[in-house]
């Protein structure tokens, strides 16, 4: 329509204008509809691009993982062998996955807790001392931090013998205490608010030592551990078909990580061991510090795992 107009505006008798004036107002409207055409062209740019997705922006703090092994870090407590868990413990923050490497190879992967992360290892390639890396990444990169295993089955299991020896409970005349069977079942009688706990405690026994632990409501299946109130305070004994965990209401008042540690130390002494070492496991009862870690050292597990796979009535 505007050429029409522009066409006409040459006439020389068309509005009655000169022909200089009818030259300037068709300039001019040839100027607008330039200008509406790149004003359209500019509005439909614009709105394709505001449909379309935009990735969001990565938060400004973020960086790297950033790892610290907490344990194990000395002899003997890295020292593993066959049929064993290492449970690893590390500080670790900014991370979207964690691995432990031996050789090249991933061979477990962490679980978050209370305190970090938890990497469970229990496949350590072949034999002599190694490291055991512990790596973690998110969307920026990953780091990683090694400590040094020593896999030594002859050896961690002469510590576990020695342990035997100075731990774990035996008759007048040197026969090892123990269950009569490796499928134990346990009754909680008096405390149905924390039996979670004691659900938690199994799962730690049954990897640590190869023993299965079935909850009951019975009273006469055997082999079987009673979990009871005691207003004496706590308490733990072992025998071939039964044993007594006694607990007072103090264990409720416990934090989480406490209460477990108590726990897995009662059915320890359940299940046989009668003594307290000094190595910072559950079974260790002198460390306060020790209180907000669930341990059970590789030469420990060793050592259980030993005296379950001898027949009942054995000696070491």
């Amino acid at each position: 329509m505007l050429t029409r107009m522009c066409n006409r505006f040459r006439q020389k008798k068309d509005f009655g204008l000169e022909l200089n004036d009818r030259i300037v107002l068709c300039l001019l409207f040839k100027i607008f509809r330039t200008s509406l055409f790149l004003l359209c062209l500019i509005l439909a740019v614009g709105c394709d691009r505001s449909s379309q997705p935009t990735a969001p922006e990565p938060p400004l703090d973020l960086a790297p993982p950033a790892i610290k092994i907490q344990f194990p870090n000395e002899y003997p407590d890295n020292l593993v062998g066959r049929n064993v868990v290492l449970s690893v413990e590390a500080g670790i923050i900014r991370a979207n996955w964690v691995q432990a490497i031996i050789d090249d190879r991933v061979v477990a992967v962490g679980e978050r807790v209370q305190f970090g992360y938890l990497i469970d290892v229990s496949d350590f390639g072949t034999q002599g001392q190694k490291a055991l890396t512990i790596r973690a990444g998110n969307e920026v990169g990953t780091a990683e931090e090694s400590l040094t295993i020593k896999n030594n089955d002859s050896i961690l299991t002469s510590e576990a013998m020695q342990f035997i020896q100075d731990y774990w409970s035996k008759t007048y005349d040197g026969i090892l205490i123990r269950f009569n069977k490796t499928t134990i079942f346990v009754k909680n009688k008096n405390f149905p608010e924390i039996q979670n706990d004691f659900n938690k405690a199994l799962e730690y026994w049954e990897k640590w030592s190869g023993l299965q632990f079935i909850i009951t409501e019975k009273d006469d299946v055997r082999p079987i551990i009673f979990i009871e109130k005691s207003p004496k305070g706590p308490a733990g004994g072992g025998g071939f078909e039964t044993a007594l965990i006694l607990l007072n209401d103090f264990v409720l008042s416990l934090n989480e990580t406490r209460r477990l540690r108590v726990i897995c130390h009662e059915i320890g002494h359940a299940i046989g061991i009668m003594g307290h070492p000094i190595d910072g496991s559950i079974m260790d009862g002198t460390v306060p510090g020790n209180l907000e870690k669930v341990r059970f050292h590789p030469y420990q597990q060793k050592a259980v795992k030993i005296v379950y796979s001898k027949p009942p009535g054995s000696t070491l």
